[in-house]
């Protein structure tokens, strides 16, 4: 399922833009990859960690 589907659903689309960002970008650039709910919330937190892990670095 694209990700373009993925977020016609109002929780994920609710979920998405409450990301930071950087983050929605970088999800964005792997939409490809994203085929459920779960590879959003995979991609979503990875990429959350990745972020917040570079600012306390």
């Amino acid at each position: 399922m694209p990700l373009d589907d993925i977020l016609n659903q109002i929780d994920l689309d609710m979920y998405f833009y409450s990301l930071p960002v950087e983050v929605q970008n970088k999800i964005a650039q792997h939409a490809d990859k994203i085929n459920s709910a779960n590879d959003l919330f995979i991609y979503g937190e990875r990429f959350s960690n990745e972020l917040l892990n570079y600012h306390f670095q």
